[in-house]
Parts: C-alpha cells; sequence; structure tokens
C-alpha cells in the first residue's frame, strides 16, 4: 500500500519511515490509506472498537501501524478464546 504512495520506481518501504514525512500522510490518511485496508485484508473487524479519542497521529511510522493492527488482532484473538 506505501508503495503506490510513493512517486518512485521500486520505491521500498522502510519500518522506521516517517508517514508524514516520507508519505505526506496525516492521521485521517493513515487510518484510511494504511490501517483500513490492513485490517480489512487481515479480516479483522472494528465493529465493536471505538476509536473516540484516539490519535492516529501516533502512528508515525509502518511499524507503528504494524503493532497498532497487531493489537487489534490479539484483542479479537482474546474474545475468541473468551
Amino acid at each position: 500500500m506505501l508503495r503506490e504512495q510513493a512517486f518512485v520506481p521500486d520505491f521500498r518501504p522502510g519500518p522506521n519511515d516517517s508517514l508524514p514525512k516520507v508519505y505526506a500522510m496525516g492521521p485521517e490518511e493513515v487510518r484510511d490509506i494504511v490501517i483500513e485496508p490492513l485490517l480489512a485484508k487481515l479480516g479483522l473487524s472494528v465493529s465493536g472498537i471505538d476509536f473516540t479519542g484516539f490519535d492516529f497521529a501516533s502512528i508515525a511510522t509502518p511499524k507503528d501501524a504494524g503493532g497498532f493492527v497487531m493489537t487489534i488482532a490479539e484483542g479479537q484473538k482474546e474474545e475468541v478464546g473468551s
């Protein structure tokens, strides 16, 4: 997904790339272009999660995005296992 946002052929995103600086993504773009598609591809639902007050600006790198998605996945894993 990040390669699609780059204007450089054969661009390889790094885990610590700055989403705001390298990709010019604000919090809304991070949510809409990175987080939501990742969750959809992984089949994770956020319908029961209230993101009110969550600062998507805190997701500043691809590594942060992965960690956020993993947190959601772990939460859903725990719900299923309950």
